[in-house]
C-alpha cells in the first residue's frame, strides 16, 4: 500500500467515525441483515444471478452469496438493495463476483 492509499483510509475512517455512516458504506462491503429466519436485506448487490423458490445467487460489489431455503420471494429490488422474505435455511458466501 503506497503513502496516498494509507491517507486516504485513515480519512475515511475518520469520517465513519465522525458521523453516523455505517463504514460499509464507505468501503462497498456487501451487508446482510437477516430478521428470524423469514426475512433478509442484502445491500450492496450488482445484480440477481439466478432465482428459484429454493435459492438465490446474488453477486455483491465483493463476491457472489447464495440464499437457501424454501418459499423464497424477491419483494423488493432498488439500486443496490434487495429484500427476500421465505423460509431463509442458509447464506453462503465464496466465488468472485462476476463483471
Amino acid at each position: 500500500m503506497n503513502a496516498v492509499t494509507v491517507k486516504i483510509k485513515k480519512f475515511l475512517r475518520q469520517i465513519v467515525r465522525a458521523s453516523d455512516f455505517p463504514a460499509e458504506c464507505l468501503n462497498s462491503t456487501p451487508v446482510i441483515e437477516i430478521k428470524g429466519s423469514e426475512e433478509a436485506t442484502v445491500t450492496g448487490v450488482v445484480r440477481v444471478v439466478d432465482y428459484t423458490l429454493n435459492e438465490i445467487v446474488i453477486d455483491t460489489c465483493e463476491s457472489v452469496m447464495i440464499i437457501c431455503g424454501e418459499k423464497l420471494t424477491l419483494y423488493s429490488l432498488n439500486r443496490d438493495k434487495i429484500m427476500i422474505s421465505g423460509k431463509i435455511a442458509s447464506v453462503v458466501f465464496g466465488g468472485e463476483a462476476q463483471r
